[in-house]
């Protein structure tokens, strides 16, 4: 035990391997395990072989939502993925878990339960997943999640034993303490509590602000799985309203708006598209390489902006957008007149 507690200490030392600075790890044990084996290697073969690893899952999994011949070209030209990539972090396999998990929940339940279930390694980002599958009635896909977060914790805890639990929860109050003060600089952070905090909305009240984006998500999310199940849309709301709820997000994990986008791009293809809806996907497509500039510069948090735009454009796609109402793309003109025909 003395042996892997070494060992996850070195795991979760990984991110810097000389530096004067601390470099806080609030990670809970079940990401611990993941890393672990990580820690094994030097500093050098690990950091490449995760972040392989990490490309190829990301990679795999949207390549089932953007069915181009071009689609590997434009996933990893996507900026997003590029700043996660530059900081080593964990976003393309949170990405790869929700494109996998979306992707298989309409016929497959059992991986698509397996994928967000693993989603535990990161858990503020799965918090609107039981909103979604409660929403649709997809008990399958919520009991095999739920077995996968009891069998992935327990395995954790196996390992590392209760006191790493406890160290976890002990650092939420750090973690908020380092994000209201801003020791953590706000323009990577592209949250509605710093987006209120800079236009100068006290704290209490940028808490309540944030509170009331997070409602405002989930019931985006329960409406459209309640009304759709689980369709691609439905997942792309689920997905980037998962990045809105929680106040702790920063810039890398703009990586994870690819699912989306992707949904998007493969929407627009098949049903057609409005004249102002691919340049407006292109803006979105491109806009995480300066987000963080141009939040530096004007104390506007853009990165919440496109978030927030991401849902609304996955929201406006799903109920406002039906399929007589768009212009016939180039594979379903056929299909988009007989549908307005019959309206």
């Amino acid at each position: 035990m003395e042996r892997l507690l070494f060992i996850a200490r070195r795991a979760s030392g990984l991110a810097v391997p000389v530096s004067s600075k601390i470099y806080p790890w609030h990670y809970p044990p079940t990401y611990q395990l993941l890393v672990l084996p990580l820690a094994l290697l030097p500093y050098l073969p690990a950091y490449l072989g995760f972040i392989a690893l990490s490309v190829i899952a990301y990679i795999a999994a949207l390549r089932k939502l953007l069915d181009w011949p071009d689609a590997i070209f434009l996933l990893l030209a996507y900026p997003g993925s590029f700043i996660c990539i530059l900081h080593g972090q964990n976003s393309l396999i949170t990405a790869a878990l929700f494109a996998l998990g979306v992707s298989a929940s309409a016929r497959k339940p059992l991986i698509a339960g397996i994928c967000f279930g693993l989603l535990a390694y990161k858990p503020q980002l799965g918090l609107l997943i039981p909103v979604a599958l409660l929403a649709a009635g997809q008990w399958s896909i919520f009991a095999a999640a739920a077995a996968t977060v009891f069998g992935f914790a327990g395995v954790a805890t196996a390992i590392f034993g209760f006191p790493l639990w406890r160290a976890f929860l002990q650092h939420t109050a750090m973690v908020r303490s380092i994000m209201e003060r801003d020791l953590v600089p706000w323009e990577k952070m592209p949250t509605a509590f710093v987006f209120l905090r800079w236009m100068g909305i006290p704290q209490e009240l940028a808490y309540v602000g944030q509170v009331i984006t997070a409602i405002a998500a989930a019931t985006a999310v329960f409406m459209a799985w309640r009304r759709q199940g689980p369709s691609l849309l439905a997942g792309a709301i689920l997905v980037s309203g998962s990045l809105i709820v929680w106040p702790y997000v920063f810039d890398y994990e703009l990586a994870i708006l690819a699912v989306p986008l992707a949904i998007i791009a493969t929407d627009m293809a098949e049903r057609g598209s409005k004249r102002w809806e691919p340049p407006v996907l292109l803006v979105l497509y491109c806009a995480p390489i300066l987000t963080t500039a141009i939040a530096k510069l004007t104390h506007l948090q853009v990165g919440f902006l496109e978030i927030l735009a991401v849902l609304l454009f996955c929201v406006h796609r799903l109920f406002w957008m039906p399929i007589w109402q768009i212009g016939p793309g180039p594979e379903v003109n056929t299909a988009s007149r007989e549908v307005r025909q019959t309206h």
